[in-house]
């Protein structure tokens, strides 16, 4: 089983967690970002601080995010990701008709986001020094595996 510290994989709790996209974004912005306040998240995703201070409890009932308490105040609350990275088994949900709808709204946000950094990637490349430039990939390479291989694939949780 791996580290839950590093990879978390979801069930349902933490489905229906996820399955709003606010939160969603709030959780990819911890990760990639580390330590913010409710405040600092909410100036960058346009909402206001009782909006994401609301959604962030809501994270941290489900185990997705913790206080920081190595910063801040009592007035000043920091959050961080619970872990680095969520994995998600589709075959976990997909039979549970109660599930349909936050596996659904997971997943369609999982792709916005997705695009939404690629899209951010392409648009600030020419910008890039040049050794990052010659660094930078994007790759359509196809992986032709069985359900045991896919399975037995680092990326699987």
């Amino acid at each position: 089983m791996p580290d839950e510290r590093r990879a978390r994989r979801i069930d349902a709790r933490t489905l229906r967690a996820l399955a709003h996209p606010l939160r969603m974004e709030l959780l990819d912005l911890l990760t990639v970002d580390g330590p913010a306040t409710a405040t600092g998240l909410g100036k960058r995703v346009g909402e206001s601080s009782g909006t994401t201070s609301w959604h962030l409890r809501q994270l941290a009932d489900a185990g997705l995010v913790e206080e920081d308490t190595s910063r801040g105040s009592k007035r000043e609350r920091w959050w961080k990701a619970a872990q680095e990275s969520t994995r998600m088994r589709a075959a976990d949900f997909v039979d549970d008709p109660e599930m349909s709808g936050p596996l659904m709204a997971f997943l369609h946000q999982h792709v916005d986001i997705r695009y939404r950094e690629q899209t951010q990637f392409v648009s600030e490349l020419p910008r890039w020094a040049g050794e990052w430039q010659d660094s930078a990939t994007l790759s359509s390479t196809r992986m032709p595996l069985t359900p045991g291989e896919s399975a037995r694939h680092p990326e699987t949780p």
